[in-house]
This record gives structure tokens, sequence and C-alpha cells, in this order.
């Protein structure tokens, strides 16, 4: 299998085309949300203006001298069309909140659809666990905006500030017009900080990209019930939990360098927040005092100048919100793209027609593990008639168990052809391939399911018990089974499954050849 580079220095797909991929989903999923996105727009604009325009509407009409009832009536008008918009706002993001679940999960099994069917070589290699790792991080915090929705609603929070930047830019440019030059130019260069950190985040993330793999692998490992004997038995707790230590310092390290490099960001951000904002109420309060504006243009303008920052702010942010998705989304479509070198396309129909027993035939095969410096199989020649029975005999590391891998398909032949029947492994449908052989490994594990399911690979209502029992005679694990509760209905797994029956080493073999 080729190696995969996993020292990425810039995204392998660009930010256009990650929002064009997402949008295409989104518009599978749910075409409407495109219309709640639409609505959105005027009606969280709408609402932020309303909040700084009731207080100088409501000074203009004490200021002219307007009777008691007519101000109340004015501004009861008012608030009530903010209560509207406010209501119709909670009912937008209800729905959104809602779509967003479901836009995330059809990611995740869309990434489980890729694991479960993508060749069994890619599993086993560390880089593409590393794109594994990556690609999860898309998927955190499902049903937040921190993953994927970011990219869509984003790009929807942008037009939302554009147009909250055209209304409060305009209300701005009746006071002056070098205002709003002055308050969009300067958040600019934070924008360019962000990106630029945005940046150095990316090109270093294989850095600790390798620790967090480890110490996710020695998180989940330590809960796994097989290795709990060995763990206490060998005294491995301090072990593990110094390597875990280890591990998170050397991580820790590097987001103390993050913070470190973000920390000029913060710093001028919060310079261009003073001088911005300073300059920009001196020259309101100077038009005050000239009796350029009245009161009551003051507040408004004074509140119009903050919200003004703010749409800016939200532009900006959301650009490098953007920004820092897309290098997530990549990950995703790195790992979802991953090459596959077996057939998949074939019309799945060969299996009706084939002769069992099967002739097994290896021309010159050889198999060498990526970075590996010699084959472990080289040059293999082997044909195994129909019905013959062999042994394959050899050392510890002779390469036995690789041989099985590439005649089951689960390793495709650095060189050299595998035959069954005549024809190659590579003209049959993988998944069909699959189904030509039933195999034993050494290492024997099961899903948390029913015992007839097991042994059937099928769905109870699809499961022939009769053959089922058969198979577990043959086997030797009937009188087992039989004196469960539910006899082969039981459920296999006690640490899953309240119920649950677990088997010992021997016994889980006897279920695999009954299987």
């Amino acid at each position: 299998m080729n190696d995969i580079n996993t020292n990425n220095t810039i995204k392998s797909h660009s930010v256009s085309s990650n929002v064009k991929l997402l949008v295409k989903l989104l518009w599978k999923l749910h075409k409407k949300m495109f219309l709640i996105l639409i609505i959105s727009v005027p009606v969280y604009v709408a609402v932020q203006f309303m909040g700084i325009y009731i207080p100088k509407l409501a000074l203009t009409l004490i200021m002219s001298e307007n009777e008691l009832s007519t101000i109340l009536i004015t501004v009861s008008k008012a608030v009530a069309l903010v209560i509207f918009l406010n209501i119709l706002t909670t009912l937008i993001n209800g729905l959104m909140n809602s779509y967003r679940l479901e836009f995330t999960h059809q990611m995740i099994m869309d990434k489980y659809d890729k694991v479960l069917f993508t060749d069994y070589e890619n599993l086993e290699s560390p880089h593409v666990q590393t794109l594994y790792h990556r690609a999860q991080r898309i998927l955190d915090n499902m049903g937040n905006r921190t993953g994927a929705s970011n990219i869509v609603e984003g790009s929807a929070d942008i037009i939302k500030s554009l147009l909250g930047y055209l209304v409060y830019g305009t209300v701005i440019s009746f006071a002056s017009p070098y205002l709003v030059v002055f308050l969009t130019v300067t958040p600019v260069l934070n924008y360019l900080l962000v990106k630029a950190y945005n940046s150095y985040e990316q090109k270093n993330r294989s850095n600790w990209d390798i620790y967090e793999r480890k110490m996710d692998y020695i998180s989940r490992e330590s809960g796994n019930l097989t290795l709990a004997k060995d763990i206490r038995i060998y005294g491995m707790k301090g072990w593990l939990v110094n390597m875990y230590k280890e591990l998170y310092v050397k991580r820790l390290l590097w987001d103390k360098k993050l913070l470190i490099r973000n920390l000029p960001v913060y710093l001028v951000e919060l310079l261009i927040i003073l001088i911005r904002d300073g300059l920009a109420y001196f020259i309101l309060i100077k038009m005050v005092l000239n009796n350029e504006i009245g009161i009551d243009s003051f507040v408004l303008y004074f509140a119009a100048i903050s919200g003004f920052a703010d749409w800016v702010g939200s532009i900006i942010t959301n650009a490098g919100t953007i920004n820092k998705t897309a290098y997530a989304v990549s990950d995703y479509r790195d790992f979802m793209e991953l090459e596959e070198k077996h057939n998949r396309n074939t019309s799945r129909t060969y299996l009706e027609n084939i002769e069992n027993p099967c002739e097994i035939k290896l021309e010159n095969l050889s198999y060498k593990y990526p970075k590996a410096d010699n084959p472990t199989l080289k040059n293999i020649n082997l044909t195994i008639k129909k019905g013959e029975k062999i042994a394959i005999v050899g050392l510890n590391g002779a390469g036995k168990t690789t041989l099985i891998k590439t005649i089951c398909g689960l390793y495709t032949p650095t060189e050299g052809k595998v035959y069954i029947n005549s024809r190659a492994m590579d003209e049959y449908n993988i998944e069909d391939y699959y189904m030509l052989f039933s195999v034993v490994f050494q290492d024997v594990n099961f899903l948390p399911f029913k015992i007839s399911e097991l042994v059937s690979n099928e769905e109870s209502y699809k499961t022939d018990k009769v053959k089922v029992e058969d198979c577990l005679r043959k086997a030797g694990l009937w009188e087992k089974i039989s004196s469960c509760p539910e006899g082969m209905d039981s459920l296999y797994n006690r640490q899953i499954n309240d119920n649950g029956v677990d088997f010992s080493g021997g016994e889980k073999l006897k279920l695999s050849f009954a299987k």
C-alpha cells in the first residue's frame, strides 16, 4: 500500500471546494434548511437593529414633546415587533439545531461506512489511523457549531454580517463617512494575524497528532476487558499511567507553543478595539458639543458604532473559523477519499455460477509490508486443488498469517496473482470474494449479538435456526448453548448485555468453527 503523507503543510482541498461539498450534502438532506438560512438573515439583522433604534425612537418622541399615550403606543409597537422577531429567531434556531444534528449524523455514518468497507490494509496503516483521528475532529461535539456545520452556517453568518454592515454603515455614514472606512479597515490586520495563526497550527499539527493518537489508544485499551487481566497481574497500571502522562506533557508543550503564538493576535485585537472605539466616540462627543447632532442621534450613532464593530468582527471571526474548519474538512475528505485497491465495481454475479469446492492458485505471489525493507512473501507458486487439504507450517514470523490474509483478499499482492477457479482475485467484486472464505484466525472476536446471528451472519428473521443448531453440534458447542436461558437466542457478551453469555477461549474457537 502506498505510504500516506501525514505531514501536510497546506490544505489538500480549497475552502471553496469544501463549502461546495458540504452545501451539496446539506441540499441532499434538507433543502428546507437553505430557506431557513435565507429567512434568518434579515430577521437576525432586524432584531439587532431594533435594539439600537428603539432608544433613539423614544428619545426623539420625548424631545418632540409628544403626548405620553403617543409615545407609549409607538414604542409598544416597536417592542411588539422585536418580540415577534425574537420568537421567530427561537423557532429558526430550534429547526437549525435539528437539521444540524442530522447533517452531522450523516457525515458520521458516511465515515463509519468508509471504515467498514475500506481495504483492510488501510486500517492497519499508522498513517491511515492518523487520518482517521484527524477526520474525527470535524465530527466532534456533534450538534454544536464546532464541526462541519461551521462552514455552511458560518457562510450564512457572513451574509448576515454583511447585511448588518450595510445597514449600520449607512446609519453611521450620516454622522461621518470616514468613520465607516476607519471602522472597516482597522480589523483587517487582526484577520490577517488570525489567518497566519491558523496556517501555523495546520503546518505543525503532525507534531502532536502522534501524541493524541497514542493517548487515545491508551485511554481506550485501558478499559478493554481482554487486557484487564494482564494489567492487574503484571502491575501495568503505573506504567500505563506514566506513559499517558509523558504523552500528555509532550502534547501540552505544543498547546503552550500555540498559546504563545496566538498571544500577539489577542493583544493586537485589544489594541485595535481601544484605538477604534476611542477615536469613534471622541468624534461623536465632539459632534454633540458642536451641536452637529442631537442627543437622540448621539444615542443611535453610539450604539451603531458598537454594533458596526460587532458586524465587522463577526465577518472576520466567521471568515477565520471557516478557514480553520476548512482544514478539518480537508482531513475528513482525505480519509473519505483514501485510495481503494480492491475491485468494488464489478457486478456481483460471479458467485451464482461458481463451482464448489474451489481451486486456489498462487502465481509468483509476493507481498511486502509498507516501509518494510524486504518482502514477507516472495515468488510463491502454489496450487490447492479442489477438495485438497493442506497444512502451512513455518517458524514464527515466516509469513503464514500474511499468506492466508493475502489469499483471503485482506491484503493485495505486491506482485503476482491469486486465482480462484482460474479467475484472478481482482476480477471479483471484493465483497463477493470475501464470501468464498471461512477463516478462523488466532484472535477471535465477536460482536454482542445473538448466538444464532453470530453463527449465521444474518439477522434473526433471516436465520435458519435448524442449520445453526446443526453447525453448533458439529462444533461441539451445542450442549453449552442449549443450557443458556435463551438457548441460541442468548446474547453474547455479559459486559454489554445484562443477561449476556461469555465463552472461554476454547469455546470462542468452537463458535468460530460453527460460524
